[in-house]
């Protein structure tokens, strides 16, 4: 079963305004119940390296935001990979 589901953005926007000890509780649980469900996910708006410790930390192994690539257009994105071989 593929979901994106998670917490976020807002979530994963919010890492580091709570204690980071109750950030990682929050990441360990939701990612121990989409493995327990069967289910893939993906931490959205990951924006610093701070959020991605946290959520490889907390065992989130798909995550998408500015931090790892901004949006592009399609075209532009075809255009990159044709050019990389």
């Amino acid at each position: 079963m593929r979901a994106s589901w998670w917490p976020a953005p807002f979530f994963v926007r919010c890492c580091g305004e709570r204690t980071e000890e109750g950030d990682a509780a929050i990441v360990e649980a939701v990612t121990a119940l989409c493995r327990r469900l069967d289910m893939t996910y993906s931490a959205e708006g990951m924006e610093t390296e701070g959020q991605l410790y946290l959520l490889a930390r907390g065992g989130c192994t798909e995550a998408q935001g500015y931090l790892l690539g901004r949006p592009v257009p399609q075209a532009a994105l075809l255009r990159s990979l044709d050019a990389s071989g």
